[in-house]
């Protein structure tokens, strides 16, 4: 192989590398029950509709069901005190109306998502997610829409643009 072939290939290689860099694509994690609109807050939602997004393209890419414990016994929806870290939960006996464990495993199953949508989100899930660097958004809109403004705003802030008239 010639010097000039070599680096034929090298330059190539790296021309391909730096085009490859710019390409970012991520999951957003949609709270939704009928695919259309954002309705449905984090807490109590049964599945996550995940969008893979590249610039400002998305495509559906799979539904994800969360257990969603949804009883009214307090002795089931609270996890055990041990799992409060022990303070135990609501009335100081370990049984309040926490779901630690149904938060955790929520967070879990969005966790390869660079954001989640819901309709609410709480304080306690967001510092969960922000532990994982997750990007959270309370909203109640199309899911259309909220993906057009999501992945407008990523592409802003992936390729360096700036917000202001150049």
């Amino acid at each position: 192989m010639s010097k000039d072939h070599r680096f034929r290939s090298v330059f190539y290689s790296l021309i391909l590398l730096f085009i490859y860099s710019f390409i970012v694509m991520y999951k957003i994690a949609i709270a939704t029950s009928d695919n259309l609109t954002v309705n449905q807050h984090f807490g109590s939602a049964d599945r996550f509709v995940v969008y893979e997004a590249e610039g400002t393209e998305w495509r559906l890419l799979e539904v994800r069901k969360a257990s969603v414990s949804g009883s009214s016994d307090p002795e089931k929806n609270c996890t055990p005190k041990a799992d409060c870290n022990g303070a135990g939960c609501g009335n100081g006996e370990g049984h309040g109306n926490c779901q630690h464990s149904d938060s955790d495993a929520k967070v879990d199953l969005v966790a390869d998502c660079r954001a989640v949508v819901a309709v609410k989100i709480g304080r306690p899930v967001l510092k969960l997610l922000e532990r994982k660097a997750i990007s959270a958004f309370d909203v109640s809109c199309p899911v259309e829409e909220a993906l057009q403004k999501i992945t407008f705003y990523y592409n802003k802030i992936d390729s360096h643009q700036g917000w202001g008239k150049r």
